[in-house]
């Protein structure tokens, strides 16, 4: 990242607390009887009273179960939005959601939570640097050149260098190559095979 788009010391705080704030509330699942709390609130609005004691703690048991594992402050923004009209999925106005949807309203509102904690990690991670100067540029460059140079002088074009010649014999036969063994002398070679087989 640019030393001029990375964020001064005062928003680099800020954005900690933002991304401790944000794990935070993705990490706690909060106490038993809190979660329970938040799930009969939320049941309460739509029972209006109906129903016995016994139905509501079961009805309440599904709901906790079906978000079992979610963070607590999941669970009652999802709440809080039910209760406004304003859920990220589609529902039955007034009606109360299967404990399915209301799991599945829970995991829907973590997307951007968990997208805005990875948001703030990538640019508290990230390298700053400052861009080169023009000086800097120009050093660069002449560098460049003289390692081109130097490249050049060690290093001749292939154009340039030596080429040895062969000679143009044109195809070899068979007694040009036996031609240069005629005048060689091979009779110690035959004693030897003679002597050989004697005492064999």
């Amino acid at each position: 990242m640019c030393s001029s788009h990375a964020p001064s010391t005062l928003q680099r705080r800020q954005l900690s607390a933002v991304a401790e704030r944000l794990e935070r509330d993705l990490a706690e699942h909060g106490a038993p009887d809190e979660r329970e709390y938040a799930i009969g609130r939320f049941l309460l609005g739509y029972e209006k009273g109906k129903g016995s004691e016994l139905n509501a703690g079961l009805l309440n048991e599904e709901f906790l179960e079906a978000v079992a594992g979610q963070p607590l402050a999941a669970i009652m923004e999802a709440c809080a939005r039910f209760r406004q009209g304003k859920t990220l999925l589609p529902v039955d106005a007034g009606w109360r959601p299967s404990p399915d949807q209301f799991a599945l309203e829970v995991a829907e509102g973590l997307v951007p939570t968990r997208t805005r904690l990875l948001r703030a990690r990538r640019i508290l991670a990230a390298e700053v640097y400052d861009p080169p100067t023009p000086e800097q540029r120009a050093e660069v460059e002449k560098a460049r050149k003289a390692a081109a140079d130097y490249l050049t002088r060690r290093m001749p074009q292939a154009d340039a260098r030596p080429v040895l010649a062969e000679p143009d014999e044109g195809p070899r036969t068979g007694s040009d190559i036996v031609a240069p063994l005629k005048g060689l002398d091979v009779s110690h070679l035959l004693a030897n095979l003679d002597r050989k087989r004697v005492s064999a």
